[in-house]
């Protein structure tokens, strides 16, 4: 499901620029009934993927390169840079339930400005797309479930990037073309949206705390550098389609946590691991990788890499994704507990997805649906 969304405007007429430069220092509409602030722009920076506010600026100014030497900033004619998430402003949260198609809401947010405005805007397909977030939730059913596997992507790596975490919630890696996250979704949506929410409704933000407890949230952010490689030229809305973010998604994501595509049932504990050796590889072979898996379970990919020469670790830890063996949140690791499911994978062929889409999402967005011309 699309999550935060960044779009460039084409050049705009320097009169309707200068007006909304002017105006837009901070706008937001409220209901006066409720006190409900039912969206926020503003000209700074998002704080982050859980800012729920708008990013909106008037810019007169682009960076340019001929790709041999730093890019420079030159003046052009002016243009708008929209940025937010679509999900937190139709829904009020991003725990589940998000939209999926990338047109309809990128013609939604355009309409929400030109309406805050009081203006006319060219249709969103002239509008360049800078950013997409792609996000995946799957729900664990308990809190103390999520807890244990985030426990175990402590020892988590990410070739050429650096791993930040956040507590035992959150594993995060930034990136100059794309930037991965995972997180315990109930933590998050306590510290950045249950204060906000509650002076609107108490009674459902309860339910969405409960709710969100049980999750696992899995993010990729696709940035404009990404884009350009892959596309060789300024992309929009009708360039993307869901095969495109689901594929980048996909690849990111397993490159985190390192477990085989295929639809083999996953096993975690060292009984099933040694086991499912013994049933896919020779005696000698089983034996060895499961010296490998015992080590990678206990001290983590790094431990192992030093250990082993590198084209053996690559070999070792290939054949163990083959064979469905995880190593993370193992029994090595942790006492033997039933709270994760042995079949959890982040897949997104997991029964432990959640699918659904919101039905105020898929309201808002109805009008917004036609495809591409």
């Amino acid at each position: 499901m699309l999550d935060t969304l960044g779009f460039r405007s084409p050049p705009l007429d320097v009169d309707l620029a200068d007006r909304l430069d002017l105006e837009c220092r901070r706008k937001s509409e409220t209901v006066l009934r409720t006190g409900e602030i039912r969206w926020e722009i503003t000209q700074g920076d998002l704080v982050g993927s859980h800012d729920a506010r708008i990013s909106f600026r008037v810019e007169r100014q682009r960076w340019i390169t001929d790709g041999r030497s730093p890019p420079i900033r030159v003046q052009c004619p002016p243009y708008l840079t929209v940025e937010g998430s679509v999900h937190k402003l139709l829904a009020g949260h991003n725990c589940y339930g998000g939209p999926t198609d990338l047109r309809a809401c990128g013609a939604w947010l355009v309409r929400l400005i030109e309406d805050a405005f009081e203006c006319s805007l060219p249709p969103i397909e002239c509008w360049e797309l800078r950013r997409i977030d792609w996000a995946e939730v799957w729900d664990l059913k308990s809190y103390q479930a999520c807890e244990e596997f985030m426990r175990g992507l402590v020892h988590t790596e990410f070739p050429r990037r650096k791993k930040l975490t956040y507590g035992l919630e959150t594993i995060f890696f930034p990136g100059h073309t794309t930037t991965n996250k995972i997180y315990h979704k109930g933590p998050e949506f306590s510290k950045h949206d249950r204060k906000r929410l509650l002076k609107l409704d108490r009674d459902n933000v309860v339910r969405l705390q409960s709710e969100a407890n049980n999750l696992i949230r899995a993010e990729v952010g696709i940035k404009a550098e990404k884009l350009d490689y892959d596309f060789g030229r300024a992309v929009t809305v009708c360039d993307i389609n869901q095969d495109y973010l689901i594929g980048i998604f996909i690849t990111e994501i397993t490159r985190i946590i390192r477990e085989s595509k295929q639809t083999m049932k996953r096993v975690r504990t060292a009984r099933e691991v040694q086991a499912r050796l013994h049933q896919k590889y020779s005696t000698r072979e089983a034996s060895v990788l499961f010296g490998s898996w015992l080590q990678l379970s206990s001290l983590g990919e790094n431990a192992l890499k030093k250990s082993l020469p590198r084209s053996t670790f690559y070999r070792h830890r290939k054949m163990l994704q083959d064979a469905g063996c995880s190593w993370h949140s193992s029994d090595v690791v942790l006492r033997r507990s039933t709270l994760i499911p042995t079949d959890f994978a982040l897949t997104l062929d997991s029964p432990y997805r959640v699918v659904s889409i919101d039905p105020k999402v898929a309201a808002a967005l109805a009008p917004h649906m036609p495809n591409c011309a």
